[in-house]
């Protein structure tokens, strides 16, 4: 087989191989092999009395090829299960909206990434004054 057979083969692998996801396309140049972890993966809001801008949350998103650190992805879409708790804006600041829990995602072409962020609303006992 030619060179130019060859190449021309391997495009029409990779090509079928992108066409069997069921995700859209959120960045065609991210690297192959890649691997996203949110951090942390885990983590609580604690909002006393009442939410303020304080009390955002930033996720890190790391990304690996093959094993090794790579530069992050542009095009990364980032989504909150549940928005009632927490909303997350497209650089992964995570705004508490309400109590209880959510998982959040960051997402570049079929390679997910999550973090499970838990909002606690506590109020501050005032005494009474007569």
């Amino acid at each position: 087989m030619q060179p130019v057979q060859r190449l021309a083969l391997a495009a029409t692998i990779v090509a079928a191989g992108l066409a069997c996801s069921s995700d859209s396309v959120t960045d065609v140049n991210a690297p192959m092999g890649l691997a996203l972890t949110l951090v942390p993966s885990l983590d609580t809001i604690v909002v006393i009395d009442s939410i303020r801008a304080g009390d955002n949350l930033v996720l890190h998103l790391v990304a690996t090829s093959f094993g090794r650190l790579v530069q992050t992805p542009t095009g990364v879409e980032w989504t909150s299960q549940n928005t009632a708790v927490a909303t997350v804006d497209s650089i992964g600041v995570v705004r508490p909206t309400g109590a209880g829990t959510t998982t959040v995602t960051a997402r570049v072409n079929d390679d997910r990434a999550t973090s499970t962020i838990v909002v606690i609303r506590r109020t501050t006992q005032k005494p009474i004054v007569p």
